[in-house]
């Protein structure tokens, strides 16, 4: 199965293998990889028991630890049990929900990427590497207090440094996971480690502020002053002043809070630069929705558009952020089905195996979203009655589901809405198909790159003023 893959991984075709193994093979099945037995599945029931009814009997495992924390460090997305509980419980007040009403955090930003794009005519971008911009500056400025403002043209090769790094890094740390055991015998290469210290480079000046905060509020006893606005940052320095322990879990949340977003917003350009009734649809709903003197939506309005909302979902489920993921039996158990002549009786799964779950499969059944499932069809979620239960996830499910997701949804629905105002034209620059750039999340590979044209900067700071 390995060396099979590997050709697909380095194309961009790895999914849809997969995607082509589950159609004839079935719904779980199990494989052997360097002598360990592993089971693949795409059952919503198998899903739901690893991540939720036999949550106990399984975990991320020491080889996600063993392959990952060299590059990314000890934090919330390698940590099992109650390391993970504490990384959990430091991140969930970032996602109040009583916090995640405020969209004037987003605005800042969106005004940033619109500025950096000409006005007078059409032009050439890739959105994808905008959008990773964009959502590395909301992250540092939500989560760690402070912006890296790469969209204002601030720290911008420091931030090209960081991206290539980050990309090189999670492919490093998937290719040792595929290795297995056989990842001892690969030595860490001088790239590998150079990327190692460029990502904790972008990161000090965060710790460095949390640490310094922290040590001047308690040399000069000011615990009776209200305490700095709360930010993953400022709670880790409170808990340890180990540097490499804040560095890693900071490392860690920056993966979910700038891939996974940037994921979702390219793939939703991607796709609307290539389908014109899509956008002109979800710009006409926009235009019906949101005041027209004063181009600022509320999260009311985001939440009243289902054209909107159903694109978001459809972008979700044809090309999840995380297509693929997995966790390890910590004890001798059982999933539900697939095992048996039939797949359909419960199947055993002893001690150390990995089960693996690949979403961007299960959201292409057709027993479950129709015979039209590998098409993007925003209507599905509007005019039929889908319940596709654990049969759709996005965001995970069970005690580790993410608690950012709120927030992504709002921030990507937001973006998407401004955007459209602005956006007097939006069409593809090229015919390429989309392809998978993969790493712990997935990328495009041949980014998204389009033709758009921007509205006057009259209109812009018209809007600017609204806020």
């Amino acid at each position: 199965m390995l060396y099979r893959s590997y050709p697909h991984l380095q194309s961009g075709s790895y999914l849809q293998l997969a995607w082509s193994r589950f159609k004839e093979t079935g719904h779980t099945f199990t494989f052997y990889q360097l002598g360990t037995e592993k089971i693949l599945t795409i059952d919503p029931e198998n899903i739901k028991a690893v991540l939720s009814t036999q949550f106990s009997d399984f975990a991320l495992g020491n080889e996600r630890a063993e392959h990952f924390e060299p590059f990314i460090g000890h934090g919330i997305f390698t940590a099992d049990g109650e390391a993970w509980q504490r990384s959990r419980q430091l991140v969930r007040p970032c996602f109040r929900t009583d916090d995640l009403s405020g969209l004037a955090r987003f605005e800042e930003h969106v005004v940033n990427l619109l500025v950096g794009l000409p006005r007078d005519r059409e032009a050439k971008v890739d959105l994808q590497e905008l959008f990773l911009h964009l959502t590395i500056d909301i992250a540092s400025e939500f989560l760690l207090g402070q912006s890296k403002s790469l969209l204002k043209g601030k720290n911008i090769e420091q931030g090209k440094s960081f991206a290539t790094a980050f990309r090189r890094s999670q492919e490093a740390m998937l290719r040792y996971f595929a290795l297995g055991r056989l990842s001892d015998l690969v030595p860490r290469s001088k790239q590998e480690i150079e990327d190692k210290a460029v990502m904790r480079e972008f990161v000090t000046p965060f710790v460095t502020r949390a640490m310094e905060a922290k040590n001047d509020r308690s040399a000069s006893n000011l615990d009776d002053l209200p305490a700095p606005a709360y930010t993953f940052a400022s709670r880790l320095a409170e808990t340890t002043t180990d540097f490499d322990a804040i560095s890693g879990n900071l490392l860690n949340i920056l993966l979910a809070g700038r891939d996974t977003t940037a994921s979702l917003l390219s793939s939703m350009f991607f796709v609307l630069s290539r389908n014109p009734n899509i956008c002109e649809r979800l710009k006409m709903e926009v235009s019906e929705t949101v005041d027209v003197n004063c181009g600022l939506p509320t999260l009311e309005q985001l939440r009243s558009m289902p054209y909107l909302k159903a694109c978001i979902n459809e972008c979700l489920r044809l090309y999840p952020p995380v297509p693929r993921n997995s966790r390890t039996a910590v004890r001798d158990t059982t999933l539900p089905r697939g095992g048996g002549p039939d797949g359909t009786q419960p199947l055993g799964v002893p001690k150390g195996t990995q089960v693996g779950y690949q979403i961007f499969s299960m959201h292409r059944r057709r027993d479950i979203f129709g015979e039209d499932a590998e098409d993007f069809i925003p209507e599905r979620w509007i005019n039929r009655s889908l319940r596709p239960g654990w049969g759709y996830l996005p965001f995970n499910g069970g005690p580790r589901i993410c608690l950012g997701q709120q927030f992504a949804i709002n921030q990507a629905s937001y973006v998407t809405v401004r955007l459209l105002q602005h956006f007097e034209s939006l069409h593809a620059a090229d015919e390429k198909p989309w392809t998978e750039d993969l790493g712990l999340s997935c990328s495009l590979k041949h980014g998204v790159r389009v033709f758009v044209r921007v509205k006057s900067e009259a209109n812009l700071q018209k809007d600017a003023r609204c806020g």
